[in-house]
This record gives C-alpha cells, structure tokens and sequence, in this order.
C-alpha cells in the first residue's frame, strides 16, 4: 500500500515538472541566441551561424582612415629655397638660393650648403687643380688652396718635380714638373775629348752625333775606365720632365 502511495505522487510531480522529469534545466524566455546554461553551470557559446558583433569607429561600424598629407608649394619654408615643389604630401627644395646648394640630399635642411670656390687635389699629389669647381664635394677628394697641377689624373706630375721619365703622360708630353716645356735629363753630345794622367784616363761622356728626343733610343758614349780613351757604347732612352 505505501509502494502504490508513492508510485502516484511520483507521477504526479513528473506531469507538473516535465523538465526535470528528463534531468534537463527549463529555458527562461528571452533571446535564444544568447547564451544557454548547461547542466554543469557553464555558460555555452552562441549557436554556429549566428553574426559577430560589429565593432568600429567609423559610421557602421568602418574603421576610419586618417587623411592624407596636405602639401602646398607656396607655404613650404625649406632654409634657403627659392621654390618648392611637393612629393608624396612633403616639401622638397626645388630652386636654392643665390649662393647655397644642397649637398647632403637632406630634405629637411633645404639648400644648407653655401657656394664657394674650391681646387680639386684628385690625384692626391698635395697640389690642386688648376681649375676652380664650385659643385658639391665628392666624397673621397680632398680639397686645397693651390692650384697649379698640370695634371691632377697623375700623382707623378706636379710642380717641383724632380725625377725623370721614359714614358709620356697620358696627353703625350713629358712635361711632368708643369714648367710648360719637356726638359731632357742629358742633351750634351760626345766629342771625343779625353784627358789622361798618371791616374787613369777621363773621358767626356755624351749621346753620339746628336740627343734622342725624350723617350726615344739613342747611343750614349760611357767611359771606359782606366787608361783606355775608347768610349763604350751604350744603348738608353731619353728620360724628360
């Protein structure tokens, strides 16, 4: 009698309370696709297919882009420029100055290099151009007061030389002091004079008939040494400078 008591409370309880009658939670009304609890507690995500949520700065939720660079040649103000032009929204020097230039291709400091006179020592033989530049410096060239090379493309040739040359320079003189003139090293020419003593014999060295002209061969006479007034002969090239 108290197992039938309890059969039918037990049904009755199951058809007021369908839900737990299953070990399920009843769903509250509300959004359905907001988040559902399960039976442990935890919140469950949003059903597959549904959309984000927009988030933006911009109308609609569009990301907003920030304008472009303005840029208007008659405002810029680069130090020393004349007239401007713009790229890509930035001033850029177009015309220096009288007297300035721009040098180091910095934009920002405009035409920050003035215009002065300088004489090229390229060869690096301590003696400058003869010819003033008043263009940027090259890197790598040094600059000096003088500017008496003859030929700043040869270290060999520079004022004061001293030393003399076989081979000509690179425009066919062998003007290698910058004098203006080709000065051979020997021009005397042999006369047979010998002079003897108790001591040996001296005799005057010479080219034979006539000099050569500078780096050309020619026969030169050498003393012999001792008593002897035989001149040696002696095949050598005419150096200059």
């Amino acid at each position: 009698m108290a197992r039938r008591s309890a059969l039918v409370a037990f049904v009755a309880l199951a058809a007021t309370f369908p839900a737990l009658a299953c070990g399920g939670l009843v769903v509250p009304d509300g959004d359905p696709a907001g988040p559902r609890p399960s039976v442990s507690g935890v919140a469950s995500a949003p059903p597959s297919g549904s959309a984000p949520p927009i988030v933006g700065t911009g109308s609609a939720g569009v990301p907003s882009v920030p304008p472009a660079p303005t840029c208007d040649p008659a405002k810029c103000e680069l130090p020393h420029v004349t007239a401007h032009a713009c790229r890509e929204g930035i001033c850029v020097p177009v015309v220096c100055e009288a007297g300035f230039q721009d040098c180091d291709g910095d934009i920002w400091n405009g035409c920050e290099a003035a215009v002065v006179e300088r004489y090229a020592d390229e060869d690096g033989d301590g003696h400058g151009a003869l010819t003033a530049t008043t263009s940027c410096p090259k890197a790598g060239v040094a600059y000096v007061e003088s500017h008496d090379d003859c030929d700043d493309t040869n270290a060999l040739v520079r004022p004061n030389q001293t030393a003399y040359f076989t081979q000509p320079r690179a425009d066919g003189s062998f003007d290698y002091d910058c004098s203006g003139a080709d000065e051979p090293r020997e021009s005397r020419v042999y006369r047979g004079t010998c002079l003897c003593s108790d001591f040996g014999c001296s005799l005057g060295e010479g080219w034979f008939v006539e000099a050569p002209a500078c780096g050309a061969m020619g026969t030169w006479a050498r003393a012999p040494g001792g008593f002897s007034c035989e001149p040696l002969r002696e095949q050598r090239g005419q150096a200059c400078r």
